[in-house]
């Protein structure tokens, strides 16, 4: 059945979901159970390609890249142990047609959310969202073509924990290294409303 527009309507996908995690439970050392997200990857095209593929699939009957909750019930084990956990799922294939491989962009932006990231682009008339600064707000790279994925806004590497912020309490000259070479972020929250602050980081094109 159809499963696009996040497969939000789509039981089947679901339930196809969860059959892959059950043949992944019988590999030895594998236990599904143990991580918090796991991200699919899967055959034929995607629907945020749009148009009609080369098997003659509309868009709406194809998968849309999405990350989502789900749960999942341990086959092999009989009190029905039930593990909850996010997903991700992109097609392994670009475009809508032919054979090459579908591009990292997508991925790392499904990724982020398991990480527990949100969408920062902008919804309708609310804002243009971060842009081009954070895979979380546009992914798609310089040259549109999903080969290049900006990588996380100063934002998103403190959400996650990948960086911690050094406030700056005083006024002075300050330097700050690259961030593709070095963890490193300024935040100012001196002059600005209760709960609102300033991050600064040196990005380069580097890397």
């Amino acid at each position: 059945d159809g499963a696009s527009a996040y497969g939000a309507t789509s039981g089947n996908l679901i339930e196809a979901l969860r059959e892959g995690l059950d043949g992944a439970a019988t590999e030895d050392g594998y236990e599904p159970k143990d991580y918090d997200g796991v991200c699919f990857v899967h055959s034929g095209y995607a629907a945020e390609h749009g148009g009609t593929d080369c098997d003659g699939a509309e868009a709406l009957d194809r998968i849309w890249v999405h990350s989502r909750g789900m749960n999942w019930f341990d086959p092999r084990d009989g009190n029905g142990e039930r593990t909850n956990l996010v997903y991700t799922i992109v097609s392994a294939f670009w475009g809508t047609c032919g054979t090459e491989m579908a591009r990292v962009a997508m991925q790392t932006h499904e990724v982020g959310h398991i990480l527990g990231l949100g969408d920062l682009y902008g919804f309708g008339t609310r804002g243009n969202g971060v842009g081009r600064w954070d895979s979380m707000g546009y992914v798609w790279g310089p040259d549109n073509a999903q080969r290049y994925p900006p990588h996380f806004s100063a934002y998103s590497k403190i959400e996650v924990g990948f960086v911690e912020p050094t406030v700056l309490k005083e006024d002075g000259t300050y330097s700050i290294l690259a961030a593709e070479i070095v963890p490193q972020v300024y935040q100012i929250k001196h002059g600005y409303p209760q709960g609102e602050y300033l991050l600064i980081e040196n990005r380069q094109s580097v890397g």
